[in-house]
């Protein structure tokens, strides 16, 4: 059978190494006060996926990294976690600590346990056939939310730490949730628990919410429908049968009216014709009024243009005769004649050459003839555009009397053979429309009726369903183990485990079905002094753990005890004489020596300040608390 089996713990740290080895069935640890025994307990459990950091302020000091050397079914594991990291990291490497530093293969997971995530407690669950079991967090009902057992739930049951140790939290007494999982932990150990039987609870679960969530849908579509006094679904495809077989009767009288009256129209075919030759004639006489309109209006530029011209030369030929150019003849000095020309080419009064006149005469009258002969002929023509757009006016309004006339001819011609069908053709259309979107209404009913009996089905079958998974349920009860007679045992186990530590006057002690202690009657919790608490407690983890070895249940195979003297032999008060007696201290020791010969791979680590001598051979490391005499304790060069 597979177990877990401790084989080191190692604390790398800022200046040196520190480190323990258990190499004994049978590991103690021992030594004085606040020497570090407790804090290797804490770093195997930190190891091992705890998420609290030892509290130890000589590890802050000096240690850096905890290593763990574990062995499973044969094969050898180092977890390597950092101390005071905020990092949720750890790695598990598939070598010794001896061979650490040498090639390997290693796998990097996370520190605790999370969903679809590798985690130091999924790689060492799975490897003894203990991982991704379901547990369901409210036992006590057939459906309930399923949460995944986790290595630090099955370790409840593995390390009796100081706070749960004569410390009345025993089976967490003070968190009810965990509580429940101690106990479904156990079942599961002991076979008394069915992974079929969390699967088919919380596969109950969800359908009974499934069904619940249709039973709603399903009362507020009714209640809705209801108040809107919508049919039933046959009576709604009732009604939409009958109004397609009236519409296709209205179609197909419709379809006989438009044939008569488009047989009896061919008798007005000749006025029709006129109609569409007046038509067209008409939009030519419009289309030639337009072209010559346009034409027209492009002279009106032109004609305006030619009278200016002509007033500009009329003006250019009056200014010639009006305005002479300056002529001197005399000189305004000395009164004599001058001579314009005196064939030097020099005026004769500033002696300059003369320029050469260039000859720019005009004949503006004839260009005046030219222009007015031009304007004669385009008001000419713009007369007899006009005179046309005249005759065009009245064509188009003669042409558009005769097409009035001849349209009112047409028009009265076919009301007598179409009028009688128009009131009963325009009151089918409007039958037929409306009988349209009535059938589109009908429609949305039926989608919102056949929805309701679509989700009554599913119900239906999640019904059935549910009331299948129920049956397999009880029938999966049926195969599960006798509880009582295990019950029974482990009590049988109890009282044999308090004779051997010789717990004093002991009677009617035995562990009921919620796992609870009881001595003389009285709860563990109740009992006289902490030294039965502890008594008590220490013969119940043990007793479980003889249970499961023995029965070769899937149990981890080591068994972790803090403070076992606490309130007994020399540590118990003056007034607890009872548990005065070094004989409850050997009975402690030869109980725990008894339970590691049970399998070849037992193991139990203790720490206790002061064993027995008969167990020295099983001291693995005593730490004196003095400098003078190492090792001190387990941070050895943290002597302050």
């Amino acid at each position: 059978m597979t177990k877990i089996n401790i084989k080191e713990l190692r604390v790398i740290g800022t200046a040196k190494d520190y480190f323990v080895r258990f190499d004994k069935k049978l590991s103690i640890i021992a030594g004085e006060i606040s020497t570090g025994k407790s804090s290797i307990l804490d770093l195997i459990d930190y190891c091992l996926g705890a998420k609290d950091h030892p509290k130890y302020q000589e590890i802050q000091r000096k240690g850096r990294t905890a290593l763990l050397e574990i062995k499973i079914n044969g094969e050898i594991f180092v977890i390597e976690r950092q101390l005071f990291s905020t990092q949720n990291k750890a790695q598990i490497h598939f070598c010794d600590i001896s061979t650490l530093e040498l090639d390997h293969k290693y796998v990097e997971v996370s520190s605790y346990q999370e969903r679809n995530k590798e985690s130091i407690s999924s790689f060492i669950l799975s490897k003894i056939d203990l991982w991704n079991i379901p547990l369901r967090e409210a036992p006590t009902r057939d459906s309930s939310d399923v949460d995944i057992m986790s290595l630090r739930d099955i370790l409840w049951l593995c390390y009796l730490q100081k706070n749960r140790v004569a410390g009345n939290n025993l089976l967490f007494e003070n968190n009810y949730m965990k509580a429940i999982k101690l106990r479904q932990v156990f079942d599961v150990l002991f076979g008394l628990y069915s992974e079929r039987l969390a699967i088919l609870s919380s596969e109950i679960d969800r359908l009974q919410e499934e069904i619940q969530n249709k039973k709603n849908q399903v009362r507020i579509l009714l209640d809705s429908a209801d108040s809107e006094g919508i049919p039933d679904i046959e009576e709604l495809n009732n009604q939409k049968k009958k109004m397609i077989r009236g519409i296709d009767n209205k179609k197909t009288r419709l379809e006989k009216i438009d044939s008569e009256i488009s047989a009896k129209s061919g008798l007005a075919a000749g006025l029709r014709q006129e109609v569409l030759r007046l038509e067209s004639k008409l939009q030519e006489t419009r289309v030639a009024k337009r072209n010559d309109e346009k034409t027209l209006q492009r002279l009106i530029p032109l004609r305006g243009q030619y009278s200016e011209d002509i007033s500009k030369l009329n003006f250019l030929k009056d200014a010639k005769r009006i305005i002479n150019p300056l002529r001197i003849s005399t000189c305004p000095f000395c009164l004599s004649p001058l001579h314009k020309d005196d064939g030097r080419g020099r005026c004769p009064l500033c002696d300059k050459e003369i320029p050469k006149e260039e000859n720019v005469d005009i004949d503006v009258s004839r260009e005046i003839r030219t222009i007015e002969r031009k304007l004669r002929e385009l008001n000419s023509y713009a007369e007899e555009l006009e005179e046309k757009i005249k005759e065009e006016k009245k064509q188009e309004k003669k042409i558009s009397n005769e097409l009035s006339l001849a349209s009112q001819r047409l028009d009265d011609t076919l009301k007598r053979f179409v009028s009688p069908y128009l009131s009963e053709r325009e009151e089918i259309v409007s039958t037929i429309s409306r009988n349209q979107n009535e059938i589109k209404h009908i429609d949305g009913f039926i989608t919102r009726r056949t929805n309701i009996e679509k989700i009554n089905e599913e119900k239906s079958k999640l019904e059935m369903k549910l009331d299948k998974l129920k049956s397999e349920l009880e029938e999966e009860r049926e195969k599960s183990p006798d509880r009582k007679e295990l019950i029974n045992s482990l009590s049988d186990t109890f009282f044999k485990h308090l004779s051997t530590v010789n717990f004093p006057k002991l009677s009617d002690a035995y562990i009921d079905e919620r796992l609870v202690p009881f001595v003389r009657k009285v709860k563990y919790d109740k009992l006289s002094s902490e030294g039965a608490v502890n008594l008590a407690s220490i013969c119940w983890i043990t007793s479980i753990y003889s249970e499961a070895i023995q029965r070769l249940k899937p149990y981890p195979g080591f068994l972790m005890l803090d403070g076992v003297q606490r309130g007994i032999g020399l540590r118990a008060h003056k007034e607890n004489i009872e548990f005065r007696d070094e004989s409850i201290v050997n009975g402690i020791y030869t109980l725990l020596k008894e339970l590691v010969e049970l399998d070849d791979d037992c193991q139990i680590i203790v720490v206790d300040g002061h064993p027995p001598e008969y167990v020295e051979d099983n001291i693995v490391v005593y730490y004196s608390g003095k400098p003078d005499k190492p090792p001190f304790g387990f941070i050895d060069d943290e002597i302050s």
